[in-house]
């Protein structure tokens, strides 16, 4: 097989599995920052293994749709590696010589407290992904202990009901009810209606999928969850305000959120952001993402991280 078509396949593979390559989250994204967003590919074989990585640009932000690359190989890469894989794309693209920013994945054992000084990241952060294929009690198992306390507690409320709105009993413009509520706890409209319009699409085409709480019949707590058949990820929430004195209603929906998602055979459930390990000076992260942040780390899923470079970061690797 000559190394083109296997590096091909190689590519094929590694993007089976990947979430953000969906025409309507590029859409989203598109229409809510206002900027074209053109999927590229890093596909090589110069390190003497298959590497592939697919990215977008914005200005100069070097990631994927805003999520870290995700750098592909036959075997797992060290740090060094990856910043020697950085290099060469960097050298190949000098559009991105002088201001750019790369935000790469690592893993649990690439975190060391060293690499802060010697690489002077912009800002190191933690995600969480749960595995689906475990049972719900295994799942539920690793949950903070209060955290569970607080979901038993409020499914036994019975003023309190969770309904999830997918494909099969959406109604159209439903979309709308969570963009007024979200207007009227922020105070103003944060993103147009277009928006809110493209998340209704993906509901309509299987690739998402709201959990609405409900009290006394009242719709007081909206959560938008986005998907492939592989992953699905946490994309918004929001509730009144004045419902949140009720314990644990948006713990409840998002259990419930990840029960859907074992239910139509989804792998793995991407929390988002849920802690902030390293942050530059001069960096500022408000209470609220912070707060935001703890909120999805009592859930307890498996670590991943998210190191961002910049042009003040170092990349030389003899410093590793």
């Amino acid at each position: 097989m000559n190394i083109k078509k296997s590096l091909n396949q190689f590519k094929e593979r590694c993007l089976k599995q990947n979430l953000f390559l969906s025409k309507f989250y590029s859409e989203y994204l598109s229409t809510h920052k206002k900027v074209i967003y053109n999927v590229n590919e890093f596909l090589s074989e110069e390190f003497g293994s298959q590497i592939f990585f697919t990215f977008t640009t914005s200005s100069d932000e070097i990631s994927y749709f805003g999520f870290p690359v995700e750098l592909h190989n036959k075997n797992n890469l060290e740090l060094p590696f990856k910043i020697r894989i950085i290099e060469k794309f960097l050298k190949q693209n000098k559009t991105f010589s002088k201001n750019y920013i790369f935000s790469i994945n690592l893993k649990e054992d690439e975190i060391d407290k060293n690499i802060f000084q010697k690489l002077n990241p912009k800002l190191v952060s933690e995600q969480q992904i749960i595995n689906l294929e475990k049972s719900e009690d295994e799942i539920l198992k690793r949950f903070k202990s209060n955290l569970r306390y607080e979901i038993n507690k409020t499914s036994k409320n019975k003023d309190v009901q969770v309904i999830i709105i997918d494909k099969d009993n959406y109604t159209k413009n439903f979309i709308l009810d969570m963009m007024q509520t979200h207007i009227s706890v922020s105070g103003r409209q944060t993103r147009s209606k277009d928006t809110w319009l493209i998340n209704e699409k993906m509901i309509l085409q299987n690739q998402g999928f709201l959990s609405v709480v409900y009290y006394k019949s009242k719709a007081v707590s909206y959560s938008f969850f986005f998907h492939n058949n592989y992953s699905i990820y946490y994309f918004s929430s929001v509730t009144l305000r004045e419902y949140f004195k009720i314990s644990g209603i948006s713990h409840l929906s998002l259990w419930k959120a990840i029960c859907y998602a074992k239910k139509i055979k989804i792998k793995e459930f991407n929390l988002g952001l849920t802690d902030y390990l390293y942050i530059r000076n001069g960096i500022d992260i408000s209470p609220k993402e912070k707060n935001i942040a703890f909120f999805k780390s009592r859930y307890c899923g498996e670590k991943k991280y998210k190191i961002i470079i910049d042009q003040e970061s170092n990349l030389n690797t003899n410093k590793f």
